[in-house]
């Protein structure tokens, strides 16, 4: 997604939280009928003055669970070059989660 909002801070979004949920919403109603019980999101945020971040979330089946990492700037062409390192890194990764399983932690 890429957006003109600028975070005071790490915090989260409200654009970054509605599209995480909106993809999940939209995978749901997409994949429930094939048993899916999770469906994960990756997703990449780009801010208007050349940063980004890498968010990536699912629902537990009682609260959304969004992980993000620190706030990159592409501003620069170093910090560009680090910057596209660890986004390249997270798009190449081979996911590995069984989503048609309630995982449950408080057993």
């Amino acid at each position: 997604m890429r957006h003109d909002a600028q975070p005071k801070g790490e915090e989260l979004l409200r654009g970054e939280a509605l599209t995480v949920a909106a993809t999940m919403i939209t995978g749901l109603d997409r994949l429930s009928s094939y048993g899916f019980v999770y469906i994960p999101v990756l997703l990449f945020s780009f801010m208007g003055t050349l940063q980004g971040r890498i968010l990536q979330a699912y629902f537990d089946g009682e609260k959304l669970v969004i992980w993000k990492t620190k706030i990159y700037s592409f501003g620069s062409a170093e910090d560009a070059k680090r910057s596209i390192d660890v986004f390249m890194q997270q798009m190449a990764c081979d996911p590995r989660l069984d989503t048609k399983s309630v995982i449950r932690d408080d057993l």
